[in-house]
């Protein structure tokens, strides 16, 4: 096809039998979950000694080295963008019964090397189907990004996604991470953000002075630790952050209009519709 793709070659001899269920999880949950912002499956060939995973190559690399070269800082504009991506791809996961787990900035590609603006969630290997009203007990995530009740033994839902998505919102917002330690000492350092994760709550004060209070009511929405108060994905898609950058998009575009210009196309269709399953 003479077209671009990223390969992940899996040795089996050099994996357990755990992690190559963990890799058959991967590959079913990426053949049912077909969206925009969730990395494409092409193909597997499994063979006697080796599996090869034939995935969508996102040249643009992983959302946290793009936000690394910007030093750490994006406009309000740019976040939310970024978030209403992420929260209609994990709408889309989450009606399939699909909980990721493993959200991190690491863990979302940019198919482009100029931008943002189309992403990829990817890295499903910890990724599991729940069943409706079932849950899990599993420990996995990635500490300063997983759910209080990962951390604390209890059993979790989907709910961990949106914590997940609390925590990189914030992060994208101020560019630090909002429970980690600060200690210097590997040990201390993971004691203070599991610490952090179960007891307290995020400061926002530091690189927030001038950021709404939608997005601030946002992030504490989602980063409640009580997953039964934490908003649902189709709260986050109905909040007031989505629809306050759709409402001055929309006006925007009016203005640009009247005026004879050229609308701000790209925008709008971001915010066109903030209903997930409208194409647009």
């Amino acid at each position: 096809t003479q077209k671009e793709v990223a390969i992940k070659v899996v040795r089996k001899e050099e994996i357990s039998t755990e992690n190559l269920e963990f890799i058959k999880m991967e590959t079913d949950i990426l053949k049912i979950c077909q969206h925009p912002y969730v990395v494409k499956l092409y193909d597997i060939y499994d063979y006697v000694d080796n599996i090869f995973i034939v995935m969508e190559y996102c040249q643009g690399g992983s959302l946290y080295n793009y936000f690394e070269s910007q030093d750490f800082k994006f406009s309000e504009l740019e976040v939310v963008k970024i978030v209403h991506r992420l929260a209609t791809a994990i709408f889309s996961m989450h009606r399939l019964g699909i909980v990721h787990r493993d959200l991190k900035l690491s863990n979302i590609a940019l198919s482009s090397e100029y931008g943002s603006e189309d992403l990829r969630i990817l890295d499903f290997g910890l990724s599991k189907i729940l069943g409706p009203g079932e849950q899990s007990n599993d420990p996995f995530g990635t500490l300063g990004y997983a759910a209080p009740e990962i951390l604390n033994g209890s059993t979790y839902d989907k709910q961990v996604d949106i914590w997940s998505l609390g925590v990189i919102t914030y992060f994208l917002i101020c560019g630090k991470m909002p429970f980690n330690g600060k200690s210097s000492k590997k040990e201390e350092n993971y004691k203070e953000t599991l610490n952090n994760t179960l007891y307290n709550e995020p400061a926002f004060e530091k690189g927030w002075e001038e950021v709404s209070k939608e997005c601030i009511n946002f992030c504490k929405s989602a980063l409640m630790k009580d997953p039964v108060k934490r908003i649902t994905i189709k709260e986050v898609l109905e909040h007031p952050w989505f629809k306050k950058f759709f409402e001055e998009v929309v006006g925007r575009r009016r203005k640009y209009s009247k005026s004879g210009k050229k609308a701000a196309t790209n925008d709008f269709l971001v915010y066109g519709s903030i209903e997930p399953n409208n194409k647009e």
